[in-house]
């Protein structure tokens, strides 16, 4: 029996054979396997490719709901800036934080990000930042750092 070492080996060399249209035959002959070993290479090959694609379109859904909910954030947080009344600036400041919590939660629950935001007796509490409490400058500077972490 191959070690799995030399069937990945096999399986990459298969993979190239497909791509330049090599018949299942020829590839067998090529190397030197039962053309069975390369009908099942292939279909295992494409079986994780599959996988593959499923995942990356999951993980592209997360990154268009995290995007979403970015966009929310930045135009609560500019009409904040915009807004003149105390009332009105609390309304687009709590639609900010909820924004970034839901966005926080999404992706502490991919795992995305590793479990930094907890809710603490009703309360959203981000790296230490009670979210509700924040100050513009602080949001700011908490988001700042969670897409630092999300690009590292």
């Amino acid at each position: 029996m191959a070690s799995q070492a030399i069937i990945e080996e096999r399986r990459r060399r298969v993979w190239a054979f497909i791509l330049k249209g090599v018949p299942e035959t020829m590839i067998a002959n090529a190397l030197s396997v039962h053309r069975n070993t390369i009908v099942n290479d292939i279909r295992e090959l494409r079986k994780i490719h599959r996988e593959q694609v499923s995942e990356a379109d999951v993980m592209a859904e997360i990154g268009d709901a995290a995007s979403k909910f970015e966009f929310i954030f930045k135009e609560a947080l500019s009409e904040y800036a915009q807004a003149e009344k105390p009332g009105a600036k609390s309304l687009f400041l709590e639609r900010a934080t909820a924004a970034l919590a839901k966005k926080v939660q999404l992706l502490v629950e991919v795992g995305v990000l590793p479990k930094a935001a907890q809710e603490i007796s009703g309360k959203l509490v981000i790296e230490g930042v009670d979210v509700n409490k924040a100050s513009l400058e602080e949001l700011e500077g908490l988001r700042n750092r969670l897409v630092s972490q999300l690009n590292n």
